[in-house]
Order: C-alpha cells, then sequence, then structure tokens
C-alpha cells in the first residue's frame, strides 16, 4: 500500500509537467530515489559481490574438490593417479626394512645373513648406524680385520662428543691384537715391478715389508710381473698371528 500511494503521488506530479520531456525527466529521478536506494553504494564492494559469466567451455568443479591439471587432466570418473614415490624416498625405506632384517638375522645368530643386510642398507642410504652395526657383525663371524676398519671407519665419521664414538673406539682398540697379518718380502730375483694381488686389490712395491691385516682363515695371493706368468701362493692366518711371505712371479714367457 506504500507503493500505491507513492504511485499515484508521482503521477499526479507527472501529469502537471507542461511537456513530455518534463514529465519523463520526473519519472526517472522518482525511480532513482524510491526504487533504487543503494546505487550510491561503494562501488569496490558492489564489484567484490559480482560472479562472472561462466565459461561455457570450462569443466565444472565441485566444492572442495581441486580442479584438474590443464595438461594432463584427469576423465571425469577417473580416479586421479597415485603419486610416485621419490628415489630418495623408496632408497631409505628399503635401507630401513633391511636394516631391521639385519637385527633379527643377527638375534638368531645368522652372521652371514645380518652382514649382507645391514651392508646393502648401508649401500642404498649410508648411514653411521648401520656400519656401526655391520662392524659389530663381522666380528661375529670372525672377520676381525674386517670388523676393526669398520669400527676405525664409524670413528671418523662421528664427532668425539657423539655416545657411539667411545664404543666404537673401544671395541677397535679390543679387535686390534688380534688382527692376523702378512708381510710381503719380494725374492731377491724378482722384477721391481711385481705386484700382488689379492682379490680386488692390488699390492705394489710400496707394500711390501709392511704388516698387511688380513681376516683370520685361507687366503690365495696371486703374484705377477712384465713378461712373467703369474703365480699363486696361498697362506692360512690365525688370530693374532703374523707371517711373513716372500713372493716372486712365475718363468719368464
Amino acid at each position: 500500500m506504500p507503493r500505491l500511494g507513492l504511485l499515484v503521488g508521482v503521477l499526479v506530479f507527472v501529469t502537471s509537467c507542461k511537456t513530455l520531456q518534463e514529465a519523463d525527466a520526473a519519472m526517472q529521478a522518482w525511480t532513482r530515489e524510491h526504487l533504487h536506494p543503494d546505487e550510491d553504494e561503494d562501488p569496490v564492494a558492489q564489484s567484490s559481490q559480482e560472479v562472472p559469466d561462466a565459461d561455457p567451455s570450462a569443466t565444472p568443479v565441485a566444492s572442495g574438490a581441486a580442479p584438474a591439471d590443464s595438461a594432463g587432466g584427469v576423465s571425469p570418473g577417473e580416479a586421479p593417479p597415485e603419486p610416485s614415490p621419490s628415489t630418495d624416498a623408496a632408497r631409505g625405506a628399503a635401507a630401513d626394512a633391511l636394516f631391521e632384517s639385519g637385527h633379527e638375522a643377527m638375534s638368531k645368530g645368522d652372521y652371514d645373513t645380518a652382514c649382507a643386510r645391514f651392508a646393502e642398507s648401508n649401500r642404498l642410504d649410508p648411514a653411521v648406524g648401520s656400519l656401526l652395526n655391520l662392524a659389530a657383525c663381522e666380528e661375529k663371524r670372525g672377520r676381525l680385520a674386517t670388523s676393526w676398519q669398520l669400527f676405525k671407519r664409524v670413528m671418523s665419521d662421528l664427532p668425539p662428543g657423539d655416545d657411539r664414538y667411545p664404543i666404537a673406539q673401544r671395541r677397535a682398540s679390543a679387535l686390534r691384537p688380534r688382527v692376523p697379518h702378512v708381510t710381503l718380502k719380494l725374492a731377491s730375483d724378482a722384477p721391481k715391478q711385481t705386484t700382488v694381488t689379492y682379490g680386488p686389490m692390488v699390492f705394489g712395491q710400496a707394500s711390501f715389508e709392511v704388516p698387511l691385516p688380513f681376516d683370520p682363515g685361507e687366503h690365495k695371493l696371486v703374484v705377477g710381473a712384465p713378461e712373467r706368468e703369474p703365480r699363486s701362493y696361498t697362506v692360512v692366518l690365525s688370530e693374532g698371528e703374523t707371517k711373513l711371505l716372500t713372493v716372486g712371479p712365475g718363468d719368464p714367457k
């Protein structure tokens, strides 16, 4: 009813105008005043509430869902691909599993398996803890020189304040007198270029006359020189033993 009264009033006002232009201007003024009271609001505030026209080519996105990648979107109804783990994370997880498996094998007295697991764990993800356990494992299976070297390596990798440093230091000190040694001596008729091969290691002239640490047990060494046939030597070592081995290559080729 108030709106009806206003309309009646404006009709009376418009009919009092002399020309059609005056009536039209009066009608527009009344409309702005009474039917659009919010037109003078802050234009920035108004624009913040506006919703742009939807792009007919755009894919609708449900509330709370992430839009598909424009370079490789997911088809409707298709599950997104699982993220592949990084190489570092996968390597670390494998190393942890091998480390735990090594502990289980060691608790059962299976030192060969335990040492292999600790070594593989450290290869995948080098860590002092793996080396420390590998050193203890190698000692258990009688590879004293190997264990001694590993404990010394742990000491070099740890700061003196680390709680594991004195453990490695004590174990290395206790192992040292138990490690067998071989002193290689070059035969008087052997060439100076003579070398001694032990597995992947090759001992040259500087290695002669020096006690070299070996694990207890039987070891095969191959001696060679230019234009000479190779000659093999076998040495058997007991714990704490030191042997002198005179070596030379075989006959001329």
